[in-house]
This record gives C-alpha cells, sequence and structure tokens, in this order.
C-alpha cells in the first residue's frame, strides 16, 4: 500500500512510540502540588498599603469581636514539580469549628510559584 515501511509491525511501533512519548509529556506537565501549609514561623503577617485601613481593628467585649487586618502566610511545597506552577485564583475561606460558621475570607488573583521549592506567599 505505501511501501515496504507502512506494515502492521511499523504502525503498532509508531503508536507505542507515540503513546510513551504523551505519557512522559504528561507526568512533566501536570502540576502536582503535594502540599499547602500555613508557616508555623509565623502564621498571620501584618497587612501593609490599602488593606491595613480596609479593616478597622476592633475589639468588644459583648458580643465577643476581634476584628484586625492580617495576611495568613501560606507556604507550597512545590518539591515535585518539574515546571513553574501558575495559579489562575486562589481562595481560602476561614471557618470556626466550634460555631460551624465562615468568619473570614481571602483570595488572591495571578500567582506563579517556583518548582522545586517552598515558596511562601499572603492571602
Amino acid at each position: 500500500m505505501c511501501g515496504k515501511w507502512f506494515t502492521r509491525q511499523m504502525t503498532v511501533f509508531v503508536f507505542f512510540g507515540t503513546a510513551i512519548v504523551v505519557g512522559i509529556l504528561l507526568a512533566v506537565m501536570v502540576p502536582q502540588v503535594r502540599s499547602v501549609s500555613i508557616n508555623s514561623n509565623n502564621p498571620l503577617a501584618n497587612a501593609t498599603g490599602d488593606w491595613e485601613n480596609a479593616v478597622p481593628t476592633y475589639f468588644n467585649r459583648s458580643p465577643a469581636n476581634l476584628s484586625f487586618p492580617a495576611y495568613t502566610n501560606l507556604q507550597l511545597n512545590t518539591a515535585s514539580n518539574i515546571l513553574l506552577l501558575t495559579f489562575n485564583n486562589i481562595k481560602g475561606y476561614l471557618y470556626d469549628l466550634d460555631i460551624s460558621r465562615q468568619i473570614a475570607t481571602g483570595s488572591i488573583g495571578h500567582k506563579t510559584v517556583p518548582a522545586k521549592a517552598f515558596p511562601e506567599f499572603l492571602l
């Protein structure tokens, strides 16, 4: 049909080789974040810029209320990644387990973190 090279054996080798290449590319390119944790040395960071004045520091005894502007200091473990890891949007919610209610929210837009590192960012 197409000469001596287009045989069943050659077709099997080409498809098998293509499957191996696609598998290797997927293993390298699919991001794998093993863990996201709160930095244990400094879990909260002082708010700066516009966010510092956005939430007034407030304390009230009855009903109990403590409000202050701060960032959560998060740390990613990207040791298993080969390529840079890019997030389009990260959202965080803080819940009080005693009353089962959401007490805080946070978000960050586009963020790119390096591979094989422990980068920190504020949320």
